[in-house]
């Protein structure tokens, strides 16, 4: 018997070239995920019974809830994260430079109304706590692993550290090894020139000086690298 091999389809489309082939008096199946459809017998309620375990209906019901819960979780969760702002917004005034009040105050707020329901800013903050209590960087990564993240909310968490605490570099590089660009060095240097030109007493001596000798020769290889590949070329 003939295999139909189909790439990237749902079962709707699987079912649906099956009984193409069924009409033009082909013999032929598919497996679907571990599960082998057969054009002579096969009908959309079968093959969501084989593959899902119930039938195109139940399961969109099953969807319909799931996403039902989903908008009630999430609306649990916005309001919380709305009402927890007063007091991120506190706790982060220790842990922040104050020239960067007001932007903190709009980043909790927009993180507590946005689609992560203020996940950022707590995992950012836990991260923040643990470097202003001077933790190894190894138990900053075993705080950040655990969080949960997904590559996006990651990437999200390590910028707010890097751009808030008052010592995030060395947590961002980890997190985040250098295959940075030109325009990612820049914002980075940005933060940190910003932070030595505002606050001239910081806690952590070297935070911003061996930050800005490390990203400043990250910069200069990138150029040195761009100039002989174009020179190459």
């Amino acid at each position: 018997m003939e295999e139909l091999k189909l790439i990237s389809v749902d079962i709707d489309t699987a079912v649906e070239k099956l009984l193409e082939a069924k009409a033009e008096g082909r013999h032929v199946f598919l497996n679907f995920n571990g599960v082998k459809l057969y054009s002579d017998n096969v009908t959309l309620d079968s093959a969501y019974i084989e593959i899902l375990g119930c039938t195109k209906r139940e399961w969109k019901k099953k969807i319909e809830k799931q996403i039902e819960e989903s908008d009630k979780q999430m609306k649990v969760a916005r309001e919380n994260a709305i009402n927890n702002i007063p007091n991120l917004i506190k706790k982060g005034q220790k842990l922040i430079y104050p020239f960067r009040q007001d932007k903190w105050i709009e980043s909790v707020e927009s993180d507590a109304i946005g689609d992560y329901c203020g996940f950022i800013t707590a995992s950012a903050m836990e991260v923040m706590t643990a470097i202003d209590e001077e933790k190894p960087i190894e138990e900053l990564m075993e705080i950040f692993d655990k969080q949960g993240h997904s590559g996006w909310s990651a990437s999200l968490t390590r910028n707010v550290v890097m751009t808030y605490s008052k010592n995030g570099y060395p947590f961002y590089a980890t997190v985040h090894p250098f295959d940075w660009t030109e325009e990612e060095c820049e914002a980075i240097l940005k933060i940190i020139e910003d932070n030595e030109k505002h606050s001239k007493d910081l806690r952590i001596a070297n935070s911003v000086v061996e930050s800005k000798k490390e990203v400043t020769a990250i910069q200069k290889r990138l150029v040195i690298s761009q100039n002989k590949e174009h020179y190459n070329s």
